[in-house]
């Protein structure tokens, strides 16, 4: 029989996954794209266009929608945990696309019902 305290048992563990390295990777891009997007504008000697806002505003929502994180989150030991987590990649927001959002969760999603 062995003496001393007993190990501690396993239970759920923090999931850290970058998701706010990948936000901040993805605000830089964009202000790269905006910035490139203003410069040829001068350079044409348009300046800027509301066209900016189109261009960027798009490159953020093909960037930011490409792909869908689904977490379940619990309280455990009176902190906020993720207990189970799913992504779903290369997913697009165009209805009749074989890769639509709606059809890729209901087919492959364990967390949502």
């Amino acid at each position: 029989m062995r003496n001393g305290p007993t190990p501690p048992v396993p239970g759920p563990v923090p999931v850290r996954s970058g998701r706010r390295a990948e936000l901040f990777l993805l605000v830089i891009a964009a202000v790269v794209v905006w910035s490139g997007l203003v410069i040829v504008g001068f350079q044409l000697g348009r300046g800027v266009s509301v066209d900016l806002a189109w261009y960027g505003g798009g490159f953020l929502l093909v960037m930011g929608g490409a792909h869908l994180v689904v977490r379940r989150v619990a309280q455990v030991a009176g902190r906020q945990q993720v207990i189970a987590a799913e992504v779903h990649r290369n997913v697009t927001l165009t209805p009749g696309d074989a890769r639509f959002v709606v059809g890729v969760v209901k087919a492959a999603s364990t967390l949502i019902e």
